[in-house]
């Protein structure tokens, strides 16, 4: 928490612009630095899980967002943007170019016929894209809705 007890320290403009004097208190870097970690190692699981996706994205990207306005910390919260892309549904990708080549934004929310996601090799981690396997793997692959 150090880099936060110099931004917090007493007399500064970051710990002026907080209401109650929250920014003199000897507890505030270290509850901002052990809430971002929290943050962090928290949202991951949210992100894994389908149905609070639409919740836990647009949370880790106001995050970063605003870790790079308040705090300007390099490169750091760019990289994190760019892995919530991890996160993202391959059919989406699939979808926004449908859309895009059909010159409407409704076409992004109809399902994707005949779209199989890759699939990871289950023992060397080889994205495995031939279709004759995938079929015998993924009996029920076809439409991605």
């Amino acid at each position: 928490a150090q880099p936060l007890k110099l931004w917090f320290a007493p007399h500064t403009n970051h710990a002026a612009s907080l209401p109650n004097g929250l920014g003199g208190m000897w507890w505030w870097p270290w509850f901002i630095a052990w809430g971002g970690f929290s943050f962090d190692a928290g949202i991951v699981p949210f992100l894994f899980m389908r149905h609070l996706r639409f919740l836990s994205f647009p949370a880790a990207f106001s995050f970063n967002i605003m870790n790079k306005l308040m705090f300007n910390i390099g490169i750091f919260p760019y990289a994190m943007l760019g892995s919530l892309t991890l996160f993202v549904e391959p059919c989406l990708f699939a979808r926004l170019c449908r859309a895009l080549r059909r010159g409407r934004p409704s076409a992004a929310l109809e399902p994707v016929e005949h779209y199989t996601p890759p699939r990871w090799h289950p023992w060397f981690m080889v994205l495995h894209r031939s279709h004759t396997n995938l079929a015998r793997h993924q009996p029920s692959a076809g439409v991605c809705a």
